[in-house]
């Protein structure tokens, strides 16, 4: 092999001096040249397009499965809620004070006059005073069992998890509760309607300002052991837990999810937002003040929303930001709680997509140097095997041809391969070898035809001597003849003239 690549090493110095090797080398190297650069162009822009498409998919996806989770978790924390409730509207005291409330009621005559003469007695009593009425009802056993259950969920998590508890009859009116509330008569209400009619009812989020309290009001229909309705468990729940499961989702409150994105080098999550909404657009939480929600169009945002489809989009706004928008829904079939309702909620992701690109910033440009330096050496390695496997064997035949029109052939090619060209030079070897052998014969030939002409060329002067002796002869015989005719003429004449 080392013999082999000296070889070849020596015979590419030698076709250096070889016009056609260096038009060859010149014009290989300018067309891989162009080609190369304008498919790295190519490559560049195809690459960047992608990586950009896989980026924006990922992050799509990355931001519905964080706001589905955290959905699904406060989807969770709710149902036990609403399942506390409706395990506690199964208590036996409860329901023996609601059964003897509507035994009352339906021994009553007048009912409904007593029932709105009640309620308008309870309105009246101005806030922050009281009346004996009132106050039998908010003192009675009943009452004082709620405020114990209430005052246990603060003592439990630190805050009032049903700030408001209260029960009534199957007519409506107040049985028991844990403070005076604003009616005394609760059928007109749609909440008591729709939990009497349906079982549960669970409300919209409902911002008390004095308090500073977001809630949800929760009614469940009270039923005795034969499944007749005798009367409904309202509660309001303090979302505190909701908001903090959406608190926990930003790494400034979060530091596990801090540590995550550190380790996968994301630094800097500024603009991660999250906001809780209502179904009316109701900004129900948001971790930013500064959230964009406000600036969509709602109607728009509701129609891609109500499709039951946790999806995300990418928004560029009115300040040339583009944002991402991820949302999960907390009504759709699949977000429906255990105990039998659906959320009327939308949790939406807001994350500004140049924050996160400068994060993949030096990942990405990792990637492109190396895809460049792949792309470089494919590119060398290309040249350096043209030049070898390519342009040196066709420099080589080139060369052999140039000689062979001039009557010389060299020894056969060396090359080694199983390729086209290989193929191609062993051909020409056998070309050259045949004609090698076809000159060798013709030189034969004309060799054996010389000595034949030769020969007969020798015998033709030996002939044309001998006719030019036999000529020389025959004219020296002429001469004779005519001086011998001469002669006679002359003695002719002088015997004439004697006779005379």
């Amino acid at each position: 092999m080392k013999t082999e690549k000296k070889e070849t090493s020596q015979g590419i110095k030698k076709l250096h001096k070889i016009p056609f090797f260096e038009r060859m080398v010149t014009r290989t190297v300018i067309f891989l040249f162009i080609a190369g650069s304008f498919s790295f162009i190519l490559m560049n822009y195809f690459f960047i397009e992608f990586t950009d498409n896989i980026f924006r998919k990922n992050m799509g996806e990355n931001g519905v499965l964080v706001v589905q989770q955290a959905m699904d978790k406060i989807l969770g924390d709710v149902d036990k809620r609403v399942e506390y409730i409706q395990a506690y509207a199964n208590d036996s005291n409860l329901q023996s004070a609601v059964e003897h409330s509507n035994k009352s009621f339906f021994e009553m005559d007048n009912l409904v006059h007593v029932i709105r003469e009640r309620d308008r007695q309870w309105i009246e009593v101005p806030a922050g005073t009281s009346s004996i009425f009132i106050d039998n009802l908010l003192q009675n056993s009943l009452s004082s069992k709620l405020r114990e259950l209430s005052h246990f969920f603060v003592e439990e998590y630190g805050y009032p998890v049903y700030p408001e508890i209260f029960v009534t009859n199957s007519y409506g009116a107040n049985v028991g509760q844990t403070g005076r509330t604003s009616d005394y008569y609760q059928a007109d209400e749609i909440w008591w309607q729709q939990a009497v009619a349906q079982g549960i009812y669970v409300g919209p989020v409902e911002y008390d300002k004095s308090a500073g309290v977001s809630s949800v009001d929760i009614a469940v229909a009270i039923t005795n052991d034969v499944g007749v309705t005798i009367g409904v468990l309202k509660a309001v729940l303090d979302i505190q837990e909701v908001i903090d499961t959406i608190k926990n989702l930003t790494p400034q409150n979060n530091t596990e999810i801090t540590k995550i994105h550190v380790a996968h080098g994301h630094h800097s999550h500024k603009s991660m937002s999250f906001t809780l909404t209502d179904l009316d657009d109701t900004l129900v939480y948001s971790t930013s003040l500064n959230t964009t929600y406000d600036l969509l169009d709602n109607r728009e945002h509701n129609h891609a929303i109500i499709s039951d489809i946790n999806d995300y989009h990418f928004v560029v706004l009115d300040t040339g930001v583009e944002v991402l928008l991820a949302h999960a829904t907390g009504f759709s079939h699949s977000s429906q709680i255990a105990s039998g309702v659906f959320l009327p909620w939308v949790l939406t992701l807001e994350h500004e997509v140049v924050e996160v690109t400068k994060d993949t910033g030096d990942t990405f440009a990792r990637l492109l140097v190396l895809a460049s330096l792949i792309f470089s050496f494919t590119f060398v390695s290309t040249i350096l095997f043209l030049l070898i496997s390519v342009i040196y064997p066709i420099s080589l035949l080139t060369n052999a041809t140039n000689v062979a029109t001039t009557g010389t052939f060299n020894e056969p090619i060396k090359i080694k391969g199983k390729g086209e060209i290989a193929r191609l030079v062993t051909m020409f070897n056998l070309m050259m070898l045949s004609l090698k052998e076809s000159q060798s014969h013709l030189e034969e030939k004309v060799q054996k035809r010389t000595k034949e002409l030769r020969s007969i060329q020798l015998d033709l002067e030996t002939k044309l001597a001998e006719l030019e002796k036999f000529q020389n002869v025959t004219i020296n015989r002429e001469l004779k003849m005519i001086e011998l005719k001469k002669e006679i003429e002359e003695l002719k004449k002088q015997i004439k003239g004697r006779s005379t």
